[in-house]
């Protein structure tokens, strides 16, 4: 057999190995490295269905990673994690709110000292880690849309639908506050036409073809580096 090369050797022989390890300990639930965002490896998901996204955890810096890696990737397969502020990386001090909105899209985790946080981040983390569990199937088995691009302009936001189209997460974050400047206008997609959504946080009532046609304008809270969030779900009477 001729050769084909040291690099594609290599992944063969990784390969052949992580498959000896996880067949020998199904139970182990294995994740994956990408160093930096760069070595997300399709072929790796068959042994290790998630991936650890970047080491860079600046809410702000996952908004492009995360939005990026969902050109080739589901996001259940993405490692998104709540960190500690100032961030190491940026020195940024995004609240906590953005950084778990960010993190609920991905494959959501902590990694802080919590005894060092205040009571109002740890109250915070409680409603985090249940909103997490309502979403959770919604997160690992929807279908993903972009719904503005943050290489682009200064938001971003995504929607993640279920199959039956009954429920829906929608997160937009803007990157930096300017003044005098219109609140921006996002459509959604994929609600099904005709039908009712209820957001869980706010109790407001949408119509689909609303939300999807003429699109909503985001009324994010002040200053820089700030989300805005939607958890909706069907109604039974339809338009």
């Amino acid at each position: 057999m001729p050769r084909l090369g040291f690099n594609h050797e290599y992944t063969l022989g990784m390969y052949r190995v992580t498959c000896e390890i996880t067949e020998a300990v199904p139970e182990v639930l294995f994740e994956g490295c990408s160093g930096g965002g760069g070595r997300f490896d399709a072929g790796i998901l068959c042994y290790m269905p998630q991936i650890w996204t970047s080491d860079n955890t600046d809410p702000i810096e996952r908004v492009y990673i995360q939005y990026g890696t969902s050109f080739g990737y589901p996001t259940s397969t993405m490692g998104s994690h709540v960190t500690a502020s100032p961030n190491h990386y940026t020195a940024r001090k995004p609240s906590m709110k953005t950084r778990g909105d960010i993190a609920l899209s991905g494959n959501f985790g902590y990694e802080l000292d919590i005894t060092t946080l205040p009571q109002e981040d740890l109250d915070a983390i409680k409603l985090q880690v249940e909103e997490c569990k309502k979403i959770r199937s919604l997160v690992q088995y929807g279908d993903f849309y972009r719904l503005a691009d943050p290489f682009t302009g200064n938001e971003a936001a995504w929607q993640i639908v279920n199959g039956d189209k009954t429920e829906s997460f929608f997160c937009a974050t803007r990157i930096m506050f300017k003044s005098n400047v219109y609140f921006p206008l996002i459509k959604l997609d994929g609600l099904e036409t005709g039908a009712l959504y209820k957001d869980e946080y706010t109790g407001n009532v949408y119509s689909a073809d609303e939300l999807m046609h003429r699109g909503m304008f985001i009324d994010f809270p002040h200053g820089d580096f700030v989300t805005y969030t939607m958890h909706l779900k069907k109604l039974s009477e339809n338009l």
